[in-house]
């Protein structure tokens, strides 16, 4: 048989099976309408038994041909499908009506109820049906009162907002549904509205599954909205209702409250609940409603007052906030239960990283993966992007849900994480927002008015106390260091505010105490940086870099000086000194598990911004020789080599870019960071020789201790490269506070040379500064310049590369080569040059290999950088003439 012929044939068949079934129902409808009133309810009763023993009941009352709606028959059998389901509402909104309002049968009733919702979800588009089952709702509400009171709207909410939800471009549909909505409020009241918040919480918190609808909080939040609001009704329900018209609320309780219901108060309703029991599921879901409230709220309040724009507006924007405020601090009064932490076998037993076989396992196996961290290039749009005010990287949807899915699928995590994750946005969405309109309206209102008190010093520091409930777990579980709301309260709301407060101070001291406890367990416990979130650490220092850079009056608090100092030795830290939890030293001193536990370039960069925020807003209380004193003047050469490479270089490079967010550095540290190169690169006595002989150098400069007083023998290969680029920085960003010491620098650098030669790599670095001095050309190369030309002959040298340095100096000296265009560069793109410099400084120092790889990388300095392209054949001709002098 031909395939069309078969589809035509199947067409025919359905379109005569559902004829049959219409007739069926008509006769069961007229049945009813018909029957006198004494036998009206052993019929419905008859019905309703054999309704529910029919195993095809009630998905074959929901069986649509969808794939028959096409063809010569398919615009009649849609037709008749329509009218199919219209008999089905009526004749089961017939059978509701003439049961008794008593009715025990509680799951016969959601059975027919979701008979109804599932066809207005199938043919919410047709007004006609649509109007038939709203109207069909609202006399089964109306007639069920105990039923409705209690649960029975949770049968029915679940289609009807989703229906909502998908259906914005429908105006006269979600209008019909507004008004809908707004009878069964005005029927039951809060009850209505607890089983509301209660149905679209899962909903909401379903709204990135693929498997269930979503439900979006706008659409929650135009819902609401309308019950405050006149709702008219599009459709005419009112002329289908059986009872009374209009509706009036069913419980005399409720009967004088005014008919509309606001935001304000339907979020009061919420905070009722989480009062009442804060640690319940049904706590959660109001949390989850208040989530979605808040923000839109928010919104609304500023369109509303931009829209009207008169004073008038603004005062009552104004009042708005101020009660949401009282709202807000009963509802931060409320979470004490949140103060606790959850427990360590839950942890263990649920942890995303298992227990600590399954951790070394997975440590093990990452590290064959992991690529090395590196830093980011240092540019403009870098700086830029990094310095972007109070940008939060965490809110990116990716992020936001990867976390959401793992707090789902992680038993036990649940109810410990979505209820603090919902509060903390709750108040950092009212915070933020709250603060941002005040700036606003001080310009509608009088300047001079007083900006209401958002929260209590008593709030605050319930949130630190709910924070660190997050804090304390935050090692063991990485859940808790990615929450969404942590990350947003450091990021967006610690910075704005108002520190300077006394009363609000002990927040900030406590919050400061937790966070330098954490990071103190990190550093302590090398095994737990191997599944440490470092961009969620990240994120919690760079709110602390906010808050002190925006207040710098927290600058003298010896919390922060110590937390601080214990993520200046989680930088600076060695992962061998330590092992850690179920890792031998072995293992912990392999390449993929030492960069596992070495911090990323991100957290590395944070805290060197941190730390010279700190050095410059304490000035007088502490300087840059005070800071670095600890770390600099430590006996092991590799720990200094650690402390300039990590610490000190990045340090110059952040306060040397001149950006106006990034903290500036005083002359003083200047000179102490000029003293602690030359005191590397030349030995004391020597350095205080030139010093005295030097009439230019400043008093406060012989004052400082030479931070790298160590032999030329006591330095590692890699150590004069270091103290060079340290020197290039300064050069480069700094040349305007050297202006009194360009004569003392050219007399000690004439002498570098010769106090490093016998190692080896002395005449390699000196020659690399030289032609650092000469391509880029600061100050210092009008005093040097006669000495070059006059002694660079002269200097012997050991290696190849230094041959080749030495030929390129002469050349560029003389003339006879184009001078590379590094002199034109800006301070900007010399700048990125030494970032790259200092990183693969860094990489060598990682990876042990000697300074001639270096050398030979940068030979050829502003132009190529590979090591063959400076090996010409005239070079190596000159090299070996030499060599045969020497």
């Amino acid at each position: 048989m031909d395939p069309r012929q078969a589809y035509q044939m199947y067409q025919k068949q359905t379109f005569t099976s559902k004829l049959a079934d219409l007739g069926r129902l008509r006769f069961m409808t007229t049945l009813l309408q018909s029957s006198f009133p004494s036998q009206v309810l052993s019929h419905v009763m008859f019905l309703q038994s054999e309704l529910k023993s029919l195993p095809s009941f009630s998905r074959k009352s929901l069986d649509v041909p969808f794939a028959l709606f096409s063809g010569r028959l398919g615009k009649e059998l849609y037709d008749i499908d329509t009218i199919h389901k219209n008999i089905w509402t009526k004749l089961l909104s017939g059978m509701f009506l003439n049961m008794p309002s008593e009715f025990p049968w509680d799951e016969d009733i959601s059975l027919f109820l979701r008979t109804i919702t599932g066809i207005f979800s199938l043919h919410c588009d047709d007004i006609n049906m649509a109007r038939h089952c709203l109207a069909a709702l609202l006399n089964t509400a109306q007639r069920f009162k105990s039923v409705f009171t209690t649960h029975g709207y949770q049968y029915i909410l679940s289609t009807i907002l989703q229906v909502y939800a998908n259906n914005q471009h429908n105006i006269i549909l979600c209008e019909a549904i507004q008004f809908c909505v707004k009878q069964f409020y005005l029927l039951h009241r809060i009850p209505f509205i607890l089983q509301l918040f209660g149905t679209v919480a899962p909903l909401l918190e379903a709204r990135h599954s693929k498997e269930q609808p979503m439900v979006s909080a706008e659409c929650l939040f135009k819902l609401i909205l309308s019950l405050g609001q006149t709702c008219h009704d599009p459709v005419n329900l009112l002329g289908l209702l059986v009872e009374g018209r209009p509706l009036q609320t069913l419980d005399y309780f409720y009967a004088d409250d005014p008919p509309d219901m606001t935001i304000i108060e339907a979020m009061n309703v919420c905070i009722t609940v989480v009062a009442y029991a804060a640690d319940s599921l049904r706590s959660i879901q109001m949390l989850c409603v208040l989530e979605a409230l808040v923000p839109f709220y928010m919104r609304h309040l500023m369109k509303e007052t931009n829209r009207r724009d008169s004073i008038s507006a603004a005062k009552e924007e104004l009042t708005s906030i101020e009660q949401l405020a009282v709202s807000m601090e009963a509802l931060t009064q409320s979470c004490e239960p949140f103060n606790r932490t959850i427990s360590a076998s839950i942890l263990r037993s649920n942890d995303t990283t298992g227990s600590v076989n399954k951790r070394k396992t997975n440590v093990l196996a990452a590290s064959k993966t992991m690529v090395s961290p590196t830093s980011a290039t240092l540019g403009r749009e870098q700086v830029k992007e990094d310095d972007d005010e109070l940008k939060v990287r965490f809110m990116e949807d990716t992020r936001r849900i990867q976390y959401e899915q793992n707090v789902q699928s992680a038993p036990g995590h649940y109810e410990f994480h979505r209820p603090r994750e919902a509060f903390l946005n709750i108040i950092v969405e009212y915070f933020v927002g709250s603060k941002s309109r005040f700036k606003q309206l001080r310009r509608m209102l009088d300047p001079r008015f007083q900006v209401p008190e958002l929260l209590s010093t008593r709030s605050h520091i319930r949130i630190v106390e709910i924070l660190d409930s997050f804090l304390r777990t935050a090692t063991d579980d990485p859940l808790s260091l990615g929450s969404v709301g942590l990350q947003r309260y450091f990021t967006d709301m610690l910075p704005i505010i108002d520190w300077s407060v006394p009363s609000k101070r002990p927040a900030l001291v406590l919050l400061l105490r937790k966070l330098e406890r954490m990071f103190s367990r990190i550093y302590k416990r090398p095994s737990l940086r191997c599944h440490l979130d470092w961009v969620s650490a990240t994120n919690l220092l760079k709110g602390v870099y906010f808050t002190l850079t925006k207040q710098n009056i927290i600058a003298h608090l010896p919390q922060l000086n110590l937390l601080v100092t214990v993520c200046v030795n989680l930088l600076l830290a060695d992962v061998t000194s330590a092992p850690g939890e179920g890792l031998t030293i072995l293992q912990m001193t392999s390449p993929g598990i030492s960069t596992l536990m070495t911090p990323p370039a991100g957290f590395c960069a944070v805290i060197v911004r941190l730390a010279a925020a700190q050095i410059q807003f304490l000035k007088n209380d502490l300087t840059l020789d005070q800071g670095l004193r600890g770390f600099v003047n430590d006996p092991s050469q590799e720990k200094v080599d650690t402390s300039m490479l990590n610490l000190m270089l990045p340090l110059l490079i952040r306060v040397g870019t001149a950006n106006k967010d990034i903290p500036k550095i005083s002359r003083m540290d200047i000179l102490y960071a000029v003293s602690t190169f030359l005191g590397i690169l030349i030995p004391a006595k020597d350095v205080s020789s030139h010093l005295q002989r030097s009439g230019s150098i400043t008093a406060s400069l012989t004052s400082f201790s030479l931070a790298g007083d160590h032999t030329a023998a006591a330095c590692s290969s890699i150590t004069p490269f270091i103290a060079v680029l340290g020197l290039k920085i300064l050069l480069t960003c700094f040349s305007k506070n050297l202006t009194e010491e360009w004569g003392m620098l050219s007399t000690a650098l004439q002498e570098f040379e010769v106090a490093f030669h016998p190692v080896g790599t002395g005449g390699l670095a000196f020659l690399d500064l030289m032609d650092f001095i000469v391509t880029k050309r600061p100050p210092v190369f009008v005093l040097l310049k006669p000495f070059l030309l006059m002694q660079l002959s002269k200097v012997a040298v050991l290696t190849e590369q230094e041959a080749l340095l030495q030929d390129r100096l002469q050349d560029k000296l003389y003339g006879n080569t184009h001078l590379s265009p590094a002199h034109t560069r800006g301070n900007w793109d010399m700048l990125n040059d030494l970032f790259q410099e200092m990183k693969q400084l860094r990489d060598f120092s990682i990876s042990g290999k000697g300074p001639e790889f270096f050398g030979s990388s940068h030979t050829n300095r502003g132009s190529k950088t590979s090591a063959e392209s400076s090996l010409h054949p005239d070079s190596i001709k000159r090299y070996k003439k030499g060599d045969s002098h020497c």
